[in-house]
């Protein structure tokens, strides 16, 4: 047995010995001292001896002692250990180590390094890495005096030139010691190559003052203290860090390992070429805060024309002042593409000049080059939000980590930019060229330059030392001379002839000029190279040649890092994982860090990457020239980063394989975005050869959070601009939340916006110019993605733009559940398509081949094409020849924005299946596939006759008095339903089958596609019928409504007396038993012996039959001389016998799901029948007869089960009495019955039956009914019942009252008579019965899910003539009643847009008068009585215009608003005084309560000097300023009805269903055998059949209730997990460690209760660990809590934790029960666990049984486990 920890890290372990048993546990540390409990002081001075020298210190709950010495010194150890005391220690020890222990000591090689991390080259990989190591600063640091953050430090520091020249002497590598300052004092310049190994060990602080210029070659770079260049660095001076070698090298953390153990668990790979932060800080504030990296191009300066093509020469470049006040001379810039899918078509230059009073910057030679600046991009010329200028960027910074790859000479070839004479080159040892031969590319970028006729020349100017070598011809022979010279003195002439070649190679000095000059011949420099003396670029030691440095912030939380102004360049490990140029890996929280004002050039693999990090800002840098995915957040676990005013250009693919997407050909993603709680504003994406912005959500992270902030970011020039696919897509729950605001995307040359399985989210504002395709729609599912306020612009001069929005035509109506959606357009504008391409273009996607219809349409409000669409580019349809015949198509204009005629109206396919009930005339011809009905009102239905899979639905009649139509099924868009388009009138249907036969169908579903969305449509859409105006046509006969009565049906049977029960089942309405077996209430068939006579009782309301046989065997036939009959039970499909009708003789197929349970008499008499059980369906039941409901006398098809409230069925044997009960009651009608027995040698089958509406089965021998008894008896209930297992029970909490008592608001005494404290400070309550309970949420999100109400009764009152409202607002308070204004309960509540408040049909609306109006209040001036008001209670946005002419009300926002209907979700529920008092106005107000903001709250009129519009305190926003918000409803004169059920006390339980219960043992052993379930309900829930888990566990006067969208599919798994072989799903054993959604909180533990949170379950069988290896948020990863980690197949520990992290006002544990396999005492417990322990109770039991000071009591009664949704219980 061990407990949950770290895994072991060596033999040695020491024994604790407890009364209970022994605890192995596990020390990571080479000293261990036996313990024997309860333990020691906290002195620990029973461990001490003169012979060892373990040192004890005090740790808090006495458990912790350091031990240092070896386990030889220690004289009672045993060798066993135990993880979590390991855990405690090792964390301790990592905060508390010794500035004796982390000093150092520098050793050749870097080795031996004692007590620190052995800095060491590896050859092993890292899958040792244990991710729970965290690094925080070495307290020799943090204890040092002076501070090492201080200037005393610096006052005598120590010199790096020092201690450099001491490790050469000594041949070691460099380590600044630690609690020490070490300053930089090379001001020249230089290059310091460090000894020994050549890495570099900052452990205390390097300080690099502004005058340091310095370039320091190292191999390695670690940083546990400080690096600091906290003050920047003189722009004229450079340090640079140049990072060189091809060890692969290790950190080992001195907490953790000793100096260069390779076998130590702890240490980290960290590879070649690493920058290491690692517990320490980097400090580097080199920029200037107001200096951008990067802005827009204003406006180019010109020097003329070309003399060749006559094109205009761009020499200066108009800036920001900012920007160029921060540019020098000689930086380099880059100006980005612009061009249609340019994405690496940038322009590199060179500052020659910076003119300050123009704002201007001039490059080094000139281009003809094309720039677009905010002018010449204006599409409109108006505002700043329609320019689309190129983006100006330094690359140049003065603080750089470079790679090196392995030194080698290189070959500069000079290369142009344009086909110009002056032109811009790419050779940094060029400074300036000048020429008049004209230059042609020949290729592998070598130019030709060429001059016909007279004298020409070329001049280049070095601005290095290099080796010049010319390649030049003379193609014509002429008495010319051609002659290259240098600074004017001729070194070489091209010899005389024909086809003449010759190189020369001429030594050049910086400042040197080569030229060269002919006269009167046509001669060509064919290629001019440069030898550079640069070393770089090249590895040839590394075969890939993409290996170069990397910087990595390493597993460091809470320490806030700054780098600023730094340039990152050749860097980056292609292929490997963690190896990039700027890296958080693992930090956990890091919030207040800055990433700022930095460049990454050339990159090898991406460019700043937040993996497991929270918090970071990375804001205004500039990433140029780079591989693979550039700004990323990796895994999705990473929350709160911001990125801010970044820019990408120039994405390139990676070229190499991570095991990541990157590893794609055009997989690189500028910006790639995996979990959306993070911001995004501002960005651009400039030339991406991939995706611009990729939202690409992790399964486990999908649609469970809110999108933050994405806002004002920009994509061009790239292939997508933003994209959601391939992926999850991006489908979010709150809509409002999810908005893409403010984008810019242009000059893409596949998508701007690429939506795919994506919904729920919003773009807005936003312009969308000159891509290939504007916006694609592929699968929108779940909600409809709103396109609003938007303009999307094409190209009338590009051939490639194919459509401003491009959508799926042919979409699957469903998938798993979900319809697939159009997008919905408001106040979009589409301009510029040519007629060759398409404003809105359908398209048929070719994974849907199969699907032959669009679904939901699409819908266009306030849209509008403007005069620049042109000829089809109008028509939102398919053309005629895109769109074959059977598919339904149809567009609604609902302004008429795009329409032919200029009115609202529909766009539809020209298909008489669609247009034939439309009024002749009403509509245009568009094309001959297309037509537009201005002002028409069109339904889109799907009909769907009940049982279309027999198949026997072949055609549907519509007709509506005037005209008839008939549609076929083969027509729909899967061949079962009826498709059709109608406009307004009533129809009648009529169904036929393949042969023209009239079918009756017992019932018809209507699938209702969008209403039309013009307002005028509303009132006029279609009415459709079928035979009698019912979707159900025949129903089975109606009956007078039963009453329930105390007796025992069974007891008047008397041969029933002598049978056991051996089944017992409710018969839910629509079983689907091919899932998962009955869920009977009573299951005895195991415990049955031998029988020989079987019986069924069926139930039915008030009907009964009690029917009895000899014991069948599969003859399928009952044997005897009584009375003849027959069964057909069956699972399968079954065919009408020889009468060709169903009845008694139907055959069976022995194929197909249908299923058959009936038992029949002689003469064609039907006994009972149930049918239609296995496929979820409703099923078909019946006793006798059937008199016209379904197919024939046996019920066939019926459907009709939901017609019965009561639907039992139980099955007896005459078998001896089984071991448990089986007993059972009933409650039914008493009725006249009927009896029919015969008797024989043999068997007698008794048939005892109530009357009904079917004839009773006559006499066998009489062939007449047999007469009822004279008098039937309903018998008392037996006087020793056998009690019956209760498969639902009601749970109270033990002792305990209200869940969510109402907080007192003065010192008034309860009322004896009443536990609600309302009711004695209000006297008029005690008339009134509560209704709801609510404890407000300050930021209520009552869109997304109904108010989570402590008390919910509203289901049992009715009959209600007054309401009242109590309101308190901490120490404030209101009661107000009046006379009802409903007779609804469910519309008394807060009236939400949630449509799972008021009636779950219609959004609530009660704007009206109230009269009686009662107020009594502790707020001065409200009180009074018989007052008359009015109540505004809706869920839409209002105004405050008086439409209803309240009294004294005015047109500010007060008791006079009015609602906009159907529009907004800011919500309203007020009550006001309006009359017979001199009080006027609100009583109280709850506002703005659907969209997750902060609510506005009140009582009264609205004080002047509180925020909001006015009194009645609409804007508020003050709900946070309340620490107590609770709101009461009652109601009056209501029947009195006892609360007894879970649901009345629970509101959230409403609608579980029961699993699992259990009451828990002090002492569980699990491993032993599985929990004993009171109730285990799990084996007959079919697996995908719930939605929802809840659980409620109650521990003495403590309970909570908890539920949450399902982890699992399975109801096996969602009950104790623990180790037994049979618990979960009898395979492996239940392990889950993942994120849930929607968590609702009842408790009375204060705190715990709250709605829609995000949180997370931990459940398992084994031991586990404190890792936070999912990144679970606000969870640590050093100490147990709400984010650990299993340790598979290791131990027997157990884990069943459920917890909440984040979308609400509490974090952390909701309960835990530890613990539970092996017999110890079990961990439980609600809520965090106090400070003493962890917070998840882990080891809890262990440390209360020690002597902590914690007191546990361990008395408990039970958890419930319930499953929500469309559950089957089979």
């Amino acid at each position: 047995m061990t407990l949950p920890g770290l895994p072991l890290f060596n033999t040695a372990s020491l024994a604790i010995t407890t009364a209970e048993s022994r605890f192995p546990i596990s020390f990571a540390h080479s000293c261990l001292c036996s313990l024997a409990l309860p333990f020691p002081s906290p002195h620990c001075s029973s461990l001490r001896s003169k012979s060892s020298r373990c040192s004890c210190s005090p740790l808090p709950n006495t458990l912790r002692c350091l031990i240092l010495s070896a386990a030889t010194a220690c004289p009672k150890i045993t060798m066993r250990f135990h993880p979590i005391l390991s855990f405690l220690l090792s964390s301790w020890g990592a905060s508390r180590g010794t500035a004796a222990a982390e000093d150092s000591t520098a050793v050749a090689g870097g080795a031996g390094l004692r007590g620190t991390p052995a800095l060491l080259p590896g050859g092993d990989d890292d899958r040792s890495l244990m991710e729970m190591d965290m690094y925080g600063p070495l307290h020799c640091n943090t204890d040092a005096v002076p501070s090492i953050s201080s200037e005393e430090c610096l006052t005598g520091a120590t010199l790096l030139s020092s201690l450099i020249d001491a490790a050469t002497a000594a041949s070691s590598n460099v380590i600044v010691p630690c609690g020490s300052c070490v300053t930089v004092d090379y001001t020249d310049g230089n290059t310091i190559t460090l000894p020994g190994d050549g890495s570099l060990n900052i452990k205390g602080r390097l300080h690099f003052p502004p005058a340091s210029s310095v370039t320091l070659n190292s191999t390695a770079i670690f940083i546990e203290g400080l690096l600091d260049i906290p003050h920047g660095i003189y722009e004229e001076n450079e340090v640079k860090f140049s990072l060189y070698g091809q060890d692969e090298w290790y950190y080992y953390p001195h907490e953790k390992c000793t100096a260069g153990d390779l076998h130590c668990m702890h240490k980290k790979a960290v590879g070649k070429k690493p920058v290491v932060v690692a517990g320490g800080t980097v400090d580097i504030r080199n920029a200037d805060a107001s200096c951008p990296s990067w802005t827009t191009l204003k406006e180019v300066t010109t020097v003329g024309t070309s003399p060749t093509n006559g094109n205009t020469l761009t020499k200066g470049f108009v800036l920001d002042e900012d920007f160029v006040s921060c540019a020098r001379v000689n930086d380099k810039v880059v100006v980005t593409s612009n061009t249609y899918a340019g994405w690496n078509e940038h322009f590199e230059l060179k500052i020659e000049s910076i003119n300050h009073s123009t704002n201007t910057i001039e490059m080094v030679g000139s281009t003809d080059k094309i720039f677009a600046t905010q002018a010449s991009s204006n599409i409109d010329n108006d505002d700043e939000e329609h320019l689309f200028p190129s983006e100006v960027a330094l690359l140049s910074r003065n603080v750089i980590f470079e790679g090196q790859r392995q030194f080698k000479k290189e070959y500069f070839k000079i290369s142009r930019e344009s086909d110009l004479n002056d032109m811009q080159w790419k050779s940094d040892l060029v400074s300036s060229v000048t020429t008049d031969f004209s230059s042609t590319d020949i290729s592998n970028g070598f130019v030709q330059f060429t001059k016909a006729s007279g004298v020409g020349s070329i001049e280049v100017t070095y601005a290095q030392a290099t080796k010049s070598t010319w390649l030049i011809g003379r193609i014509q022979d002429s008495n010319c001379k051609v002659q290259l010279k240098k600074n004017g003195a001729v070194v070489n002439t091209l010899p005389r002839g024909n086809f003449i070649t010759r190189t020369f190679a001429v030594d050049v000095q910086a400042g040197d000029k080569v030229s060269l000059t002919e006269d009167s011949c046509m001669a060509a420099v064919i290629s001019i190279e440069h030898e550079s003396s640069r070393m770089m670029d090249v590895d040839n030691t590394d075969p890939e040649d993409i290996h170069a440095a990397h910087f990595m912030v390493m597993h460091t939380p809470d320490v806030v890092q700054r780098i600023e102004g730094v340039q990152f360049d050749n860097m980056g490990q292609a292929g490997r994982l963690g190896r990039y140029p700027l890296h958080f890996h693992m930090c956990g929280d890091s919030y207040g860090s800055i990433v700022a004002k930095n460049v990454v050039t050339n990159s090898l693999q991406r460019c700043f990457v937040i993996h497991g990090t929270n918090g970071v800002t990375i804001d205004d840098n500039v990433a140029y020239k780079t591989r693979g995915h550039c700004y990323v957040t990796e895994d999705g676990s990473e929350i709160d980063n911001t990125f801010r005013h970044n820019l990408g250009a120039e994405t390139m693919d990676l070229g190499a394989d991570n095991g990541q997407s990157d590893s794609n050909v055009d997989g690189s993603v500028t910006f790639w975005m995996r979990n959306i709680k993070n911001h995004w504003i501002d960005n651009v994406a400039a030339g991406s050869k991939g995706v611009g912005y990729w939202f690409d959500m992790p399964k486990k992270y999908f649609v469970l959070n809110p999108l933050y902030t994405f806002k004002n970011n920009a994509a061009h020039s790239s292939a997508t601009g933003v994209s959601m696919y391939p992926g999850m897509g991006l489908t979010v729950a709150n809509k409002d939340s999810a908005v893409l605001d403010g984008l810019r995307i242009w000059n893409n040359n596949m998508v701007g916006i690429m939506m795919f399985f994506s919904g729920g989210y919003k773009i807005l504002n936003s312009v969308i110019v000159n891509n290939k395709v504007g916006i694609q729609d592929t699968f929108a599912k779940e909600q409809s993605i709103l396109i609003k306020d938007t303009r999307i612009i094409g190209s009338l001069s590009n051939p490639s733009i194919d459509a401003g929005l491009l959508y799926t035509y042919n979409n699957q109506m469903w998938t798993n559940g979900q319809e697939l959606l159009k997008p919905e357009l408001k106040n979009v504008t589409f301009s510029s398509f040519n007629g060759n391409s398409r404003a809105i273009k359908p398209y048929r996607e070719i994974f849907l081949e199969t699907s032959k219809v669009m679904g939901q349409p699409l819908v266009a409000v306030d849209t509008v094409f403007d005069d620049t669409v042109q000829g089809n580019s109008r028509i939102p349809m398919p053309l005629a020849a895109e769109l074959p015949n059977p598919w339904t198509m149809y567009v609604e204009d609902a302004s008429g924005g795009f329409s032919p005629t200029g009115q609202p109206g529909f766009w539809v396919k020209n298909t008489p299946r669609l247009t034939h009930f439309i009024p002749q005339g009403s509509c245009n011809a568009v094309d001959s596939q297309t037509v537009f009905c201005p002002n028409a009102c069109l339904q889109h239905f799907l009909v769907n006759p009940q049982n279309f899979h027999l198949g026997i639905y072949k055609r549907m009649k519509l007709t509506n008095g005037v005209k008839s139509f008939e549609y076929l099924s083969a027509d729909s868009w899967n061949g079962q339903t009826f498709d059709v388009l109608l406009p307004p009138g009533t129809y009648a249907a009529t169904f036929f089958d393949a042969n023209g036969n009239k079918i009756v169908p017992p019932s018809v579903a209507i699938d209702k596609k969008k209403e039309p969305a013009r307002g005028s449509c509303a009132s006029t859409l279609p009415w459709l019928s079928f035979e009698s105006d019912t979707f159900r046509p025949t129903q089975a006969p109606t009956r007078p409504p039963f009453v329930s009565v105390d007796a025992n049906v069974l007891d008047t049977i008397p041969e029933a007396s002598d049978y056991q029960l051996a089944y017992e089942l409710d018969i839910p309405t629509n079983p689907a038993y091919q899932s998962g077996r009955p869920l009977y209430s009573v299951d005895n068939h195991e415990s049955m012996s031998a029988f020989t006579r079987v019986a069924y009782y069926l139930e039915l309301d008030g009907d009964y039959v009690w029917i009895s046989m000899d014991a069948f065997t599969t003859d399928a036939s009952l044997s005897g001389d009584g009375v003849p009959g027959n069964i057909e039970f069956w699972p399968y499909n079954y065919s009408p016998g020889s009468t060709g009708t169903f009845g008694t003789n139907d055959a069976n197929t022995n194929s197909g799901n249908f299923g058959s349970m009936q038992i029949h008499l002689s003469l064609g008499r039907t006994v009972f029948a149930f049918n239609h059980f296995n496929v979820g369906e409703v099923a078909d039941l019946g006793i006798g007869n059937s008199d016209g409901v379904g197919f024939g006398t046996d019920w066939s098809l019926a459907e009709n089960a939901d017609s019965y409230q009561v639907r039992t069925l139980k099955v007896f044997t005459n078998a001896q009495s089984p071991t448990t009960s089986t007993s059972s009651t009933l409650a039914s009608t008493t009725t006249d019955q009927a009896t029919t027995t015969t008797t024989s040698a043999t068997t007698t089958t008794t048939v005892l039956q109530t009357s009904s509406p079917t004839p009773a089965p006559s006499n066998a021998s009489t062939g007449q009914p047999t007469p009822p008894p004279s008098t039937v008896s309903t018998p008392p209930p037996s006087e020793n019942p056998t009690k019956q297992p209760t498969p639902n029970p009601t749970i109270q909490p033990t002792q305990q009252s209200t869940p969510n008592p109402t907080p007192q608001p003065t010192e008034a005494a309860p009322s004896d008579s009443d536990s609600d404290p309302v009711k004695s400070l209000i006297p008029e309550s005690n008339d009134y019965d509560l209704v709801y309970d609510l404890v407000i949420p300050a930021s209520p999100a009552y869109s997304n899910a109904k108010p989570l109400y402590s008390v919910d009764n509203h289901q049992q009152v009715s009959g209600f003539t007054r309401i009242a409202y109590y309101l308190e607002l901490d120490d404030e308070y209101v009661w107000v009643s009046f006379d009802a204004f409903t007779a609804d309960a469910s519309k008394i509540g807060v009236p939400c847009h949630n449509l799972g408040c008021g009636d779950g049909q219609t959004r609530t609306v009660i704007q009206q008068m109230v009269t009686n109006v009662n107020v009594e209040s502790n707020v001065d001036g409200l009180s009074g009585t018989g007052l008359s008001g009015n109540v505004e209670f809706w869920p839409f946005n209002y105004h405050s215009a008086n439409g209803n002419n309240v009294p004294s009300a005015s047109t500010a926002w007060d008791h006079g608003d009015t609602v906009s209907l159907n529009q907004g979700t800011f919500g309203s529920m007020q009550i006001h005084i309006n009359g017979g008092s001199d009080y006027v106005g609100t009583v109280f107000a709850f506002n703005h309560f659907n969209d997750g903001v902060v609510s506005d709250l009140g009582i009264g009129n609205k004080p002047a000097n509180v925020a909001g519009l006015g009194p009645d305190w609409s804007f508020s926003q003050n709900a946070g300023s309340y620490s107590n918000r609770r709101m009461k409803v009652y109601v009056s004169d209501v029947p009195q009805e006892e609360c007894n059920t879970l649901e009345c006390t629970i509101s959230d339980a409403d609608g579980y269903n029961l699993v699992y219960a259990l009451d828990i043992p002090t002492n569980p052993v699990y491993k032993n055998a599985p929990p004993a379930y009171t109730v285990d309900n799990s084996a007959s829930i079919s697996d995908f059949s719930f939605t929802r888990v809840a659980y409620l566990l109650e521990l003495d006067d403590k309970y909570v209730w908890v539920s949450m969208g399902t982890f699992t599919e399975d109801a096996s798994q969602v009950g104790v997990p623990c180790l037994h072989p049979q618990c979960g799903d009898g395979h492996l054993p239940s392990v889950y460690n993942q994120l849930v959604a929607n968590v609702n909180v009842v408790s009375n533990v204060d705190g715990l209760s709250g709605n829609g949170y995000l949180g997370n379950v931990e459940f398992w069988p084994y031991n586990y660990n404190a890792a936070n290896s999912n990144g679970i948020p606000g969870a640590s990863g050093s100490v147990f809590d709400w984010g650990d980690s299993p340790e598979i197949g290791v131990g027997a520990f157990g884990s069943m934790q459920v917890h909440v992290n984040s979308n609400g006002n509490y974090q952390g544990t909701i309960f835990a029960f530890n613990r539970f396999n092996e017999g110890y005492s079990a961990d439980l417990g609600i809520g965090n666990a106090p400070s003493s322990i962890f917070k998840d109770w882990s080891i809890a039991a262990f440390v209360a049984s020690i002597g902590s000071g914690f007191g546990f009591d361990l008395v408990f009664d039970l958890i419930l486990i319930e499953v929500d949704g469309d559950v089957t219980l089979s």
